[in-house]
């Protein structure tokens, strides 16, 4: 049985507590079979339990009803792996021993595991958690940007109280960095991420700010958490901003809608899938309300729950209409259409039109190139993508010419000291199999940045 496709009857003597459905009833054996008892095992190891076989939980959810600190290391992929290998029909688990090992390891080496279904979302937090790292940011050019982020919220909302709002709303952005300004020695300057925590604990002891105005921050907060990588403290951030909107304005108010959209947004992030649905078809109820940023978010978030259903033309449909949205916002050739490009990408990816996908992934890479610079870590990530949608297609020569161009920028510091460095060799150990060349040697390389 430790071969693939093998089929004997069943033997009739096994272990109970590990046994598979089909052994239990007399079914045929495969190695569907082990399989499930390799799950057993690992959750057994996970948890100090073996799995209810009436019910059976995710592995975190047994550790969080018994109060265990390890429930939050081993929610989501480990989870999604467990259930996978103990599904009840053995055709829903992997189909050998060999699988289970490849995505226990894509697991460990940070990347992409084969059990998760497929989201945009999901591939984009595990390339963000592999490549996340301490960014020097410059004091002048932090406050450049909020010093512009506070001008676009003024010109945004004109009327009296929506500007005395906004002014309010800027000040306490600008008062967040405040530590920089008071600190002139490069070594003892706070880190974003510092700025970013201390900031929002000054928001949750403030008591100088209406409701709206702590609506506003902690949607922000919770999008700039995101992109730092803290998933979890941007959830929480979300739902506050969520259940305070819902708790004193209309349903329809522009901001009780953009505070929503993120919750949402934050609950897909957390493969929390159904509540996440549902709050977005609540939400797509009032879309005639919806513009700019907010609108392609709900489009972003609709298309990629139609994604895990499967009906991959409606979620072409609404990445193209999302699409649409940040482009009238932004241009064309804007960073903002870029990731438009990028998610329509996805989409016709998984929907089969791998040439239109590519061609996407291209105008997002040109526009990043054109914007961003070809030293930028953006367009090289982005040719990085493109090579891998070669690759999926069979153009392997385009694809591995692409993983050389930007080989220079991953290999340079900090980038070579950092799990960048290592997802980019992993994924130059793929090219490398798919082209029968050079892959003891590049895969050796992989193993070596992946395991420093």
């Amino acid at each position: 049985l430790l071969d693939d496709d093998v089929e004997q009857a069943t033997v009739g003597v096994f272990t109970p507590d590990y046994a598979a459905p089909e052994q239990l009833n007399s079914g045929t054996i495969t190695t569907a079979t082990d399989v499930y008892a390799l799950g057993v095992l690992l959750c057994e190891l996970l948890t100090q339990q073996r799995p209810d076989r009436s019910s059976p939980r995710r592995p975190s959810a047994v550790l969080a009803a018994s109060g265990s600190k390890n429930a939050k290391a081993v929610r989501g992929d480990l989870d999604t792996i467990v259930l996978k290998c103990i599904a009840e029909e053995p055709e829903l688990r992997y189909a050998s021993a060999a699988e289970l090992a490849d995505d226990i390891e894509r697991y460990l080496c940070g990347r992409v595991v084969v059990a998760h279904p497929p989201s945009r979302r999901y591939r984009l937090r595990k390339f963000l958690r592999c490549h996340r790292g301490g960014v020097a940011i410059s004091s002048a050019l932090i406050l450049a940007v909020f010093a512009a982020l506070g001008a676009a919220l003024w010109e945004a909302r004109t009327a009296g109280r929506e500007a005395g709002r906004a002014e309010h709303v800027r000040e306490f952005v600008e008062g967040m960095f405040s530590p920089i300004g008071n600190s002139v020695i490069e070594t003892k300057q706070l880190r974003v991420y510092d700025l970013l925590a201390s900031a929002t604990r000054k928001l949750a002891e403030s008591r100088d700010l209406d409701n709206d105005e702590r609506i506003d921050l902690q949607v922000m907060f919770a999008q700039l958490y995101e992109k730092m990588g803290d998933a979890d403290e941007g959830e929480k951030l979300a739902r506050n901003a969520a259940q305070l909107a819902d708790a004193t304005l209309a349903p329809t108010a522009a901001l009780a809608l953009r505070a929503n959209v993120v919750y949402a947004t934050q609950l897909l992030e957390h493969d929390k899938l159904a509540p996440a649905e549902t709050l977005f078809r609540t939400i797509e109820t009032h879309a005639a309300s919806l513009h700019g940023t907010p609108a392609a978010q709900l489009d972003d978030g609709l298309g990629e729950i139609a994604d895990m259903h499967d009906d991959h033309d409606s979620a072409v449909a609404y990445e193209r209409r999302a699409l649409a949205e940040r482009i009238a916002q932004s241009g064309d050739d804007s960073a903002v259409a870029a990731t438009g490009y990028n998610n329509l990408a996805i989409s016709l990816d998984l929907d089969g039109r791998h040439d239109e996908a590519i061609e996407a992934i291209r105008k997002a890479y040109a526009i990043y190139l054109r914007t961003e610079g070809a030293d930028s870590f953006e367009t090289a990530n982005a040719r990085n993508n493109l090579a891998m949608a070669e690759m999926r297609e069979g153009r392997l020569r385009a694809a591995y010419e692409d993983y050389l161009a930007v080989e220079p920028l991953f290999e340079a510091a900090p980038n070579n000291t950092r799990n960048r460095n290592a997802r980019y060799w992993q994924d130059r150990c793929q090219i490398a199999v798919a082209r029968g060349k050079d892959e003891q040697i590049v895969c050796d390389h992989a193993l070596r940045t992946t395991t420093a």
